[in-house]
């Protein structure tokens, strides 16, 4: 088993992003092969905040599922990449 643990800006990027990880991983292999979690960061700065319950959701799938893997993956809007120096940096 391995853990997708996706951080992502707001609830409504959830929806979005687990519509398109569904649509392209087969069903089957969600259900044997892959977990996945999400995070909600309520804006995309604000991972150091969520830091303690991000290491908490790591040290509970790997307390219950030994040897596994995860991989964490941050989804960001690009809407404001071009105007913010701070989102390209970023």
């Amino acid at each position: 088993m391995k853990l997708w643990l996706f951080l992502v800006e707001g609830n409504s990027d959830k929806i979005y992003v687990d519509k398109i990880i569904k649509y392209y991983v087969k069903s089957e292999k969600l259900k044997k092969e892959i977990k996945l979690e999400w995070i909600i960061l309520d804006g995309k700065y604000n991972y150091d905040k969520k830091e303690k319950q991000i290491k908490q959701k790591i040290n509970k799938f790997k307390n219950q599922n030994k040897n596994s893997d995860y991989e964490i993956i941050y989804v960001i809007d690009l809407d404001k990449f071009k105007r913010e120096e701070k989102d390209r940096i970023f």
